[in-house]
């Protein structure tokens, strides 16, 4: 009669803290209309030497929906223009998944902005006027 034997395996993973931390800058507009184009900008460097990280992919995002993303420059700036077609108020994210440059691992960061998007002027202008129980809508 065969016998089993119970069969485990065990792998060893090993993770890597980053060699270098880094920062990233968000820079945009506080306030526009929907649907209107602007400009997200920033930095990315390093935390050692505060030294640009040239070469590197940004991902771009408004309250987590992708905006596309941006590869920084020989300065570590990155630019990207882009257009949120809802009115409301939004959160902008710029996140770097880190990388590995000449052996060194540089670790990952996030910036964070604020913007509201803002409707079009309704061409019906209101006017409401409250007085004596009154209230008068005009259109235009």
């Amino acid at each position: 009669m065969p016998y089993l034997l119970p069969q485990t395996a065990t792998r060893s993973i090993q993770i890597l803290a980053p060699d270098v931390s880094t920062s990233l800058s968000i820079s945009a507009p506080a306030s526009k209309k929907a649907g209107e184009s602007f400009a997200i900008s920033g930095i990315l460097v390093r935390n050692d030497t505060g030294g640009p990280v040239s070469g590197a992919s940004i991902a771009l995002k408004y309250n987590g929906t992708s905006l596309g993303s941006a590869t920084t420059g020989v300065d570590g700036d990155y630019l990207r223009t882009v257009s949120i077609p809802s009115v409301g108020t939004f959160t902008l994210t710029a996140s770097f998944g880190g990388m590995t440059v000449a052996g060194v691992q540089l670790g990952p960061s996030e910036a964070y902005s604020r913007l509201v998007l803002q409707g079009e002027v309704n061409p019906l202008m209101l006017l409401v006027v409250l007085a004596g129980g009154y209230l008068l809508l005009r259109g235009k």
